[in-house]
């Protein structure tokens, strides 16, 4: 195959893993994980309070951006998210051509 073939591929499966995880997402009540991680990014965002060491900080330093862009809602705390878990798929793809090329 082509690498154009290989590349609209690659984008047509990177968008619809983007819309499935977009579709609906400020809708849904927020999980337990997800309930935690909005208390936490409320003490940083109010406070600045680090109550967590350096490194498990740095998990939220991502959601923290989009918090302070979009506010602290449902939308800002999923987002991340939902556009990491996108990504892999990305990663994944690489991940497995470089393998298989190997063998």
């Amino acid at each position: 195959m082509t690498k154009k073939i290989i590349f609209l591929i690659l984008a047509f499966i990177f968008s619809i893993s983007l819309f499935l995880r977009l579709y609906h997402i400020d809708i849904l009540p927020l999980y337990a994980d997800e309930a935690s991680h909005y208390q936490i990014l409320h003490l940083l965002t109010s406070s600045g309070q680090n109550i967590f060491s350096r490194i498990y900080n740095l998990a939220f330093y991502g959601s923290f951006s989009f918090t302070w862009l979009l506010g602290l809602n449902y939308l800002g705390v999923r987002l991340p998210t939902a556009i990491y878990g996108s990504i892999s798929t990305l990663a994944i793809f690489l991940f497995a051509k470089s393998v298989s090329r190997k063998n």
